[in-house]
């Protein structure tokens, strides 16, 4: 965390600003030297990034990668030549390995184009009989807005498309979604590419997996940042902490197919207006492709890296969104300094996206208000207003309709689970089960049964009277209490089911210890099973929480547990099992 963050003995304000504008400088110089050099790269490259006319600058984007030892070394090279979808995924330094095998083998693949293409035009055309038609006319205008940015290329008619790429031209079928409400009230839609059933997906192999930040790790940036500033002694208001955030424009878009996966991603929907299905080439990774999301996200992460680097700015990323974290006298420079960055390399930023520094900003649909932390040492993160209303409105209209399809449910768990890293504890998760278990059913009407309709009815409320998360600086000084927790459970033994907890509190020679047997009435409600001692290293928790209460308010605790699956259930506080998820309830509660 300490290389995260530039404030030293030698690097006060004007020094760092100074290095800041010496290093922009010195890469617009850079940018000049390279003009011919960048021409010629951008007329040598691939199809997609030709007919896209990328601004995108391989020869500076390599050039900072080889003098700031950039893992992704060779990144504008292979951004000159555009990145794949199908097969075996290009492989970045930023990942950790994680081998996920393709299910469908290209032979086959190619072999099935021409059935997949009919088949798809039969299940458009069948689909947007019941289709809204405002969600049909916000895809033909969104994609439409894409072929005037040059990342689609113009309509054409299918047998166009399948004279220009030969018999294996693969099609799928674009799609609109609905996202909530813009800050003007009115209705977002997104546009997906659904490589689920296209086989591009099924044709893929895996080779990583993305380590990724999230809403704890921005906490723990912003608590560390401004204990090193209280460290040196840096306490005027101009060394109070201010968030800035910038986004990537049309992200995956800025990121080019390379030439044998236009081919293979064309899309096709249905037209309203003119009753036809609507054919067009995409030249930038498509969202819906499974490896579009690691093919961008080197490309953020590359940009978080060289930003850090280069310009001794405190930033990450999650996918597109940037963020910025500084004192107030530093944060002007580091905003104006990354957005220079950014230009000289060709990557486009959405300006009607970013915030400003400031000590209440959004990210990732958060926000933190560090508004607090000199005056209570306290920063509190809770979920900006508008996100809230939109998921409780969701929801509501969910219980007015009395369905929920398969694939809602699955947008719907994935916006309650992120959501639910913004609330107190993790206990928002425990009501998650029902949703998720309906992405599975199939088969049926999909009315809300009872568990939904429970589940719907306590996490409205939860979202609605939920307390914002915290963290304290003082309690992040403190030494942790150590709370080590068992259970057991032996057929041969009265009482059969038995618990245990010891706490370890800093200052005490002894610790503290309780025991006790799970009621019977408590193991009778439990699915019957062969093995319970999960469930029974769970209820350990909340018994030694309750019988030490006193010791653990406003305390920060270590809680050891001995069993996996009962570790893993109180992590992610959430469970695939009914009896788990009450018992993890009642611990986060």
């Amino acid at each position: 965390m300490r290389t995260f963050i530039p404030i030293h003995a030698a690097s006060v304000q004007m020094g760092v600003i100074h290095e800041r504008v010496q290093a922009v400088w010195w890469l617009r110089g850079q940018v000049k030297a390279l003009a011919e050099a960048t021409a010629q790269a951008r007329a040598s490259a691939g199809k997609a990034f030709i007919a896209m006319k990328s601004p995108i600058n391989p020869p500076i984007i390599d050039l900072l990668s080889e003098i700031f030892q950039v893992e992704d070394r060779f990144l504008g090279s292979k951004l000159c030549s555009g990145l794949p979808v199908v097969g075996v995924a290009d492989i970045s330094p930023f990942f950790e390995p994680y081998r996920m095998e393709a299910t469908l083998s290209i032979k086959d693949f190619l072999s099935s184009t021409s059935s997949r293409r009919e088949a798809l035009k039969r299940k458009i055309f069948g689909e947007s009989e019941k289709a809204p038609r405002d969600i049909l006319m916000a895809v033909v205008e969104k994609t439409a807005a894409e072929v005037s940015a040059g990342t689609m290329g113009p309509r054409r008619a299918m047998e166009d498309l399948i004279d220009i790429h030969g018999q294996y031209a693969n099609f799928c079928q674009r799609f609109g979604i609905k996202q909530g409400l813009d800050s003007s009230g009115n209705i977002k839609y997104r546009c997906i590419d659904n490589h689920a059933t296209s086989g591009v997906n099924e044709a893929a192999t895996r080779t990583q997996k993305i380590l990724m930040s999230n809403i704890a790790s921005i906490m723990l940036l912003i608590v560390r940042y401004e204990s090193v500033l209280r460290e040196r002694g840096l306490l005027g208001p101009q060394w109070s902490l201010v968030g800035a955030t910038e986004d990537l424009k049309a992200a995956y878009r800025q990121c080019p197919l390379s030439d044998s996966m236009i081919s293979l991603c064309l899309v096709m929907f249905y037209n309203p207006s003119t009753k036809a299905l609507d054919c067009h080439e995409s030249y930038g990774q498509p969202f819906g492709a499974g490896h579009a999301v690691p093919n961008f996200y080197r490309i953020a992460q590359w940009c978080a890296t060289v930003g850090r680097r280069l310009l001794k700015l405190p930033v990450d990323h999650f996918f597109d969104d940037f963020w910025i974290v500084e004192p107030k006298c530093l944060a002007p420079s580091g905003v104006w300094a990354f957005r220079s960055l950014m230009k000289s390399c060709g990557f486009g930023l959405d300006p009607g996206k970013s915030q400003i520094p400031a000590s209440v900003w959004n990210a990732l649909g958060v926000a933190f208000d560090m508004q607090t932390l000199r005056a209570q040492s306290k920063l509190f993160v809770k979920p900006r207003t508008k996100r809230l209303v939109n998921v409780i409105g969701e929801l509501l209209q969910v219980w007015k309709d009395n369905r929920l399809s398969p694939s809602h449910a699955a947008r719907l768990f994935g916006k309650l689970d992120f959501l639910n890293q913004t609330l107190f504890g993790k206990v928002g998760r425990t009501g998650l089960l029902p949703i998720k278990r309906r992405q599975y059913e199939l088969i049926g009407d999909h009315s809300l049964s009872f568990e939904l309709r429970a589940a719907i009815t306590w996490i409205v409320e939860l979202l609605v009277t939920c307390p914002p998360r915290e963290l304290s600086l003082h309690e992040a000084s403190k030494p942790p209490l150590l709370l080590y927790t068992d259970g057991s459970a032996n057929p041969n033994r009265e009482p059969m089911h038995a618990v245990g907890a010891v706490l370890f509190i800093p200052g005490q020679e002894k610790p503290l210890y309780t025991g006790c047997a799970v009621p019977d009435e408590v193991v009778s409600r439990w699915i019957p099973a062969k093995q319970q001692i999960h469930l029974v290293e769970l209820f350990a928790g909340p018994v030694a929480l309750d019988t030490f209460r006193p010791y653990l308010v406003n305390q920060r605790i270590i809680h050891f547990v001995d069993n996996s699956s009962a570790l893993g259930a109180l992590v992610k506080g959430y469970s695939n099992n009914s009896d788990c998820v009450r018992l993890v309830a009642d611990c986060w509660l």
